[in-house]
């Protein structure tokens, strides 16, 4: 049997019996790189503490997700010279930690990269947990005394029967002074295509608009085109949508929602990003909680100068930036700030509606009322395991009908079909909500029910 096959079964059996797969934290090497791997059977993803404490890869169910530079694999580069001046960045590709906001080196935005500590540092790393129902890893970066006056910690935990990896990422000040940064996480997605134009033109991401954002179209143009096709908002109802096109630019997004999925319609896999969002807090770009960096060709203009760059895949591989902000903090000396984040893997098509750290739900997903009953449709991804329930609730939130689906798999998209009986015509909402080994329930799905 294969592992992909294995990973499917167990997570099945994870809903209705004892038996399913046991975590791991081990030493490995990775691509000719020194490594951490974590895996559950359904989730794997490997840590290189040499290159900045980066997330090198991550899979689930066989998939790939980031993109790692062939040319750097196994290999740790300085940043900086004898004499401390700045060398060509090494982008390694992966998962990183920076701190924002980022521009000239006036001492209130970062100048990188490349950084020589925060982003190619030697992290120290520890395996808190070995494995069985828990892995989890803690990286910690070198102390930046020179430039930003802080240190990063990440620690990254996988449970037995998931599709989900939790991340907590903590900022400590550790210079005699305060200061004032907001924790940046990097994810680069790969987005290279063997067919058609060269690159995956089925890539997407997608973000809620606030519904009271300071920008017309709910994001603002950083860098690159206005006029960038990839920029998409159809209805003001829609969310923001990012369509890989190989045309370099960036947006941010003061996005209130707390989450975002990148959507691969060609490999038909989501990577989804849970994350508070902290309502009345200064957040930095023009208050962007989520940004959006597209690799591609063409130019921008970056602190007066003109960058121009080559429509070349091997001087500008295809991926995808999927990037979250926390709030600005200003740290006293020895205080620490701290970021947490769960992402969500496993297969999915069409438009995201919602994202919480157990599910994505995709659209269309609507309750209608007809004859007596009501329909709910939709399609989820779960993050976790258990069986799933329709539930119909009055307008005090009183249950009046509920019926058990199926067995939902961890990382595995199941589409929701069903009718029930409402003769009373009392439903006034509609729930899909999953119940786990435990007994335990959330609520993946919420919404009105139309009549």
């Amino acid at each position: 049997m294969s592992r992909t096959c294995a990973a499917a079964l167990l997570g099945c059996l994870a809903t209705m019996g004892p038996a399913r797969a046991q975590c791991v934290a081990e030493a490995v090497a990775y691509r000719g790189w020194d490594a951490i791997h974590l895996g559950n059977g359904i989730v794997d993803l490997w840590v290189v503490p040499d290159i900045g404490g980066r997330i090198i890869q991550v899979q689930c169910d066989g998939h790939e997700y980031f993109y790692v530079n062939p040319d750097l694999a196994g290999r740790v580069v300085p940043q900086v010279d004898a004499a401390g001046e700045k060398l060509p960045w090494p982008n390694y590709g992966g998962d990183k930690l920076w701190p924002a906001p980022q521009g000239p080196a006036d001492g209130r935005h970062w100048p990188g990269p490349g950084d020589p500590v925060l982003d190619g540092g030697r992290f120290e790393s520890q395996i808190l947990r070995p494995g069985g129902d828990t892995a989890a890893v803690r990286l910690v970066s070198p102390p930046d005394t020179a430039y930003t006056g802080v240190r990063f910690s990440r620690e990254i935990t996988l449970h037995a029967g998931e599709s989900r990896v939790h991340i907590v990422s903590g900022m400590r000040n550790v210079i005699d002074r305060p200061v004032r940064w907001s924790i940046w996480e990097v994810a680069q997605i790969d987005a290279a295509g063997a067919a058609g134009p060269g690159y995956n033109d089925a890539l997407s991401a997608y973000v809620p608009a606030s519904p009271v954002s300071r920008h017309p179209r709910g994001f603002y143009v950083m860098y690159g085109l206005w006029r960038n096709p990839a920029w998409q908002r159809p209805t003001p109802r829609s969310p923001i949508r990012v369509d890989f096109s190989y045309q370099i630019g960036k947006i941010g997004v003061d996005s209130d929602a707390g989450w975002l999925s990148v959507i691969d319609g060609r490999a038909g896999r989501t990577f989804t990003q849970v994350f508070p969002h902290e309502p009345g807090t200064a957040y930095p770009d023009q208050g962007s909680s989520v940004e959006f960096w597209i690799n591609g060709a063409g130019s921008f203009n970056f602190l007066g100068s003109h960058v121009s760059v080559p429509a070349d895949p091997r001087m500008t591989p295809p991926y995808l930036e999927a990037e979250v902000l926390s709030p600005l903090v200003t740290l006293a000396p020895g205080e620490e700030a701290e970021a947490a984040m769960t992402w969500g893997l496993g297969s999915a098509q069409g438009e995201p509606i919602s994202a919480t750290s157990e599910a994505l739900v995709c659209g269309p997903a609507e309750a209608n009322a007809d004859a007596g009953a009501v329909r709910v449709r939709m399609a989820l991804t779960p993050f976790i395991g258990g069986r799933l329930h329709a539930v119909l609730v009055d307008g005090q939130g009183q249950v009046v009908a509920e019926r058990e689906l199926a067995v939902a798999v961890p990382g595995a998209r199941r589409c929701v079909d069903v009718r029930m009986a409402d003769r009373s015509g009392a439903a006034a909402g509609a729930r899909v909500v999953i119940v786990d080994r435990a007994g335990k329930s959330w609520t993946l799905a919420a919404m009105p029910v139309n009549r």
